[in-house]
């Protein structure tokens, strides 16, 4: 399945101006391209003039001629981040990028196991490799969950600043503020508000203000649209129920209002689980997984922590048949979305649901007298 994900995404690649092109005109370390634009604009003059859409995309063609359209997408404090990469070039920088994600996936993620087979799990997940390819942060992204989840309750100031660093990815952690509060863990939610501020105020210090009105009145409204309007496969990529709602050829109205449905749903069994389980590690897996179904824009390569929790569950919990099966399914969720996309068909977000049901029937919530599950 890796082989094959690596040869769907590198198969017809050729050298052009020294950067590595696949078959289908993009660059190597594809979104890496961005997070390196985000860099070299935190020394730039006028950094919101990247969020133009012309104008990003004449930049992107000074590099390549004729480079396919992107946008520039994340948040302004995006920039704090980023700042190292844009001053190298980019294949030193997308170099550097690649070995920074392997040793913290490494180091946070794979060693968070003892069994030989299930580090191999880990390393083999499709979603690592695919992010690796893509040049997405997933990988550190998931060494920050797990880091979360580690410190919650020891350094809880640790674990806010952590949190805080989330918001250059809102999507995948908007639901920390409800969990927090269900969990009365005060001071990582007290540290994790002081951290935002400081994070965004920096940028606002160093950048202005105009920059954050630029990306919430142009940037927001483009990445919804996103769910909608592009290619089938890239919509593979995309397990959202928003998405998935939308291969069906619902529309942009439709899909919304049954995704919020379901995410309200969700988001209610989270704080029912937080209130009744005392498991720590089923709390945070029933969040991650509540705020991973609740966000209408999720991409694929983000799902490396449900590939974490796919491992530990079997670990520490065993697995019967049907969770065998859910196992199974997160690691073949990237072709899976794929596959079933080009056919107009939904099943992606399913498996993030399947695997929901696996953690919720670990916590003992569901049976006849149930208890305050222990914590762990």
């Amino acid at each position: 399945m890796i082989a094959a994900i690596a040869i769907f995404c590198l198969m017809g690649s050729t050298i052009v101006n020294g950067y590595v092109i696949d078959g289908n005109g993009l660059m190597l370390g594809r979104d890496f391209l961005n997070m390196w634009h985000y860099g070299i604009a935190a020394f730039s003059d006028n950094p919101a003039a990247f969020y133009d859409f012309d104008t990003y995309n004449a930049r992107l063609d000074v590099l390549v001629p004729d480079y396919p359209d992107q946008n520039w997408s994340y948040p302004p404090h995006f920039m704090l981040i980023s700042a190292p990469f844009g001053l190298l070039g980019y294949n030193a920088a997308l170099a550097l990028m690649t070995g920074l994600s392997v040793i913290c996936f490494w180091y946070f993620v794979v060693r968070d196991f003892d069994e030989p087979v299930y580090r191999k799990s880990v390393w083999l997940m499709p979603a690592f490799v695919f992010a690796l390819i893509c040049g997405q942060l997933s990988a550190m992204l998931a060494a920050v969950f797990i880091l979360i989840y580690r410190n919650l309750d020891k350094r809880p100031i640790l674990a806010g600043i952590l949190i805080a660093l989330l918001t250059i990815k809102p999507q995948v952690g908007f639901l920390f503020p409800i969990f927090l509060i269900a969990t009365q863990r005060w001071h990582v939610l007290l540290s994790a508000s002081v951290a935002t501020i400081v994070f965004i105020g920096a940028s606002i210090a160093l950048y202005g203000i105009e920059i954050w009105q630029v990306f919430l009145f142009s940037q927001v409204g483009e990445q919804s649209d996103l769910l909608f309007h592009s290619h089938p496969l890239t919509r593979g990529l995309m397990p959202s129920l928003a998405a998935n709602f939308g291969i069906v050829g619902l529309g942009k109205d439709w899909s919304l209002i049954l995704h919020s449905l379901v995410a309200l749903m969700v988001v209610a069994i989270m704080v029912w689980c937080c209130l009744r389980c005392k498991d720590r590690f089923l709390q945070f897996a029933v969040f991650i997984l509540c705020c991973f179904i609740a966000t209408p824009y999720l991409m694929a390569y983000d799902t490396i922590i449900l590939c974490w929790i796919a491992v530990a569950m079997l670990s520490r919990y065993g697995a019967s048949g049907w969770q065998q099966m859910s196992y199974r399914l997160v690691f073949a969720l990237i072709p899976i979305g794929v596959a079933l996309s080009m056919l107009h068909v939904p099943g992606s977000s399913l498996v993030m649901l399947l695997l929901l049901a696996w953690t919720l029937s670990e916590t003992g919530l569901f049976d006849r007298k149930p208890g305050l599950v222990a914590a762990e």
